[in-house]
């Protein structure tokens, strides 16, 4: 199978998967959600990157994406300081702001975000992202919600930041639908596996 399949319609290709994944990720049941977001947690706390974050961006879990909780806590008995995203008016790239993680209140969406007045963390501060998706495939490549927000923040993101996502193991499929504005990630951690990107194939030599 090709990396990026062509498909006559993207948005549908990619609203279908999204409706068959958000569906398949609703199904799970709560002792086997609770386990693999454990092994999850135990699998992002042992990467390099997280050792060497001072600042983690990471996010609060909202319609049956893995939880963070756990993660949020970890953090905090680390030291480190949490990032949570903010959506800004009039800016597809996400804002960040710190918190403990029982400061987040309601926010757009229904997901939970820094109260007001919390202290701005610039994108270029954070040493790792964390972040959420409807599907991964094998050369990590993300599907989100759809608005397109973590594509534009992530692809503004420079010097040396891990961008990792969270996903339960069905939640990965074998190749997603990609348009221009995708952003790979560096890494996709599932309760079973962590992935890479393939290597870039070896330039041929003409002899």
């Amino acid at each position: 199978m090709t990396p990026h399949p062509p498909s006559p319609d993207l948005a549908l290709a990619k609203a279908q998967l999204r409706q068959q994944l958000t569906t398949a990720r609703a199904r799970l049941e709560p002792g086997v959600r609770a386990t693999a977001c454990e092994a999850i947690t135990r699998t992002v706390c042992a990467l390099p990157a997280w050792g060497e974050a001072g600042v983690v961006a990471l996010y609060a879990a909202s319609g049956g994406e893995v939880e963070t909780a756990a993660l949020a806590a970890a953090a905090v008995r680390a030291g480190k300081t949490l990032a949570w995203p903010v959506i800004v008016a009039g800016d597809r790239r996400l804002s960040f702001a710190a918190a403990a993680p029982e400061a987040l209140v309601a926010g757009p969406f229904g997901i939970r975000r820094p109260p007001p007045g919390a202290p701005a963390v610039a994108r270029g501060e954070i040493g790792l992202f964390l972040v959420p998706g409807v599907g991964f495939d094998l050369a990590c490549e993300r599907l989100g919600r759809g608005a397109g927000f973590y594509d534009a923040t992530l692809a503004a993101v420079e010097g040396k930041a891990e961008r990792v996502g969270l996903a339960f193991d069905l939640q990965v499929v074998d190749a997603l639908p990609r348009e221009s504005h995708d952003v790979a990630l560096d890494a996709v951690v599932t309760e079973t596996r962590l992935l890479r990107p393939p290597a870039p194939a070896e330039a041929t030599v003409a002899r």
